[in-house]
């Protein structure tokens, strides 16, 4: 996987959070963009032929408002290259997970609540443009312990919980995108980085790829050191390429 390297030059002139990098704009603006609107105008005539076809075919399966949208359409286009028959198939597969494990409500799941106290990311933030910072706090994170505790699946929900409420706060914004941010600082090996731990980073990639796909960009990790580098590594197969090119550390 090819993650792109965040200029350290910007971090040592201005002497502030990344979080308020972000905020003040310092990003180029077309990285940033999010606003639906304006996504909308740049449909090339490819992607608004492709969308028409993908619509028709669709349309039926489709239960929600938000689902016929052309932005929630376009993302299940662009993560199969604008193949109509392969972006329904990954389509259809979201939308039978969202009913088995009843995603529309995960919102109200109050173990995830209970998790959030536990494993706590924020939600506040907002870029330049409106679009919303989703800041992943996982230095806090005893991410070891309930690993040990063999509590795998229930953090791959809660994976999904944070992808969710990240997904939503886009429709509600009006926007097409949320940015991921993480800062590093303060990850140990032993209670974020160990064998135990790695499975929910896999947990997480493939919920995002297969659920939410192009929804995080720019995707951020600050002080990204060399274990929490290698970890990446570890499952860049499940990364896509469009995923890959969003990456920042």
């Amino acid at each position: 996987m090819r993650i792109l390297q965040m200029s350290n030059f910007i971090l040592n002139i201005c002497k502030i959070t990344f979080t308020q990098i972000v905020l003040v704009g310092l990003f180029p603006s077309e990285s940033l963009s999010g606003n639906a609107a304006n996504a909308i105008d740049h449909f090339t005539p490819e992607k608004i032929k492709a969308l028409g076809q993908f619509r028709t075919q669709v349309k039926n399966i489709l239960y929600v408002d938000y689902q016929h949208t052309d932005i929630y359409l376009i993302r299940w286009l662009q993560a199969r290259n604008l193949d109509s028959n392969r972006a329904k198939e990954m389509l259809v597969k979201n939308l039978n997970w969202r009913k088995e494990n009843n995603i529309d409500d995960i919102r109200n799941d109050k173990d995830m609540h209970r998790l959030h106290k536990k494993f706590p990311f924020t939600t506040n933030l907002r870029a330049k443009d409106g679009s919303p910072v989703g800041e992943y706090q996982l230095p806090r994170w005893d991410l070891r312990k309930i690993m040990i505790a063999g509590k795998r699946e229930m953090m791959a929900r809660y994976a999904a919980y944070y992808q969710e409420t990240m997904f939503q706060l886009t429709l509600q914004l009006n926007q097409t995108n949320y940015i991921f941010l993480m800062d590093s600082n303060g990850l140990n090996t032993r209670q974020h980085i160990c064998l135990t731990c790695l499975p929910f980073y896999l947990d997480f990639v493939i919920s995002y790829e297969n659920n939410y796909p192009n929804l995080a960009r720019p995707i951020i990790v600050v002080n990204c050191k060399f274990k929490l580098s290698f970890a990446f590594q570890s499952y860049s197969d499940y990364f896509s390429s469009y995923s890959s090119t969003n990456f920042r550390r």
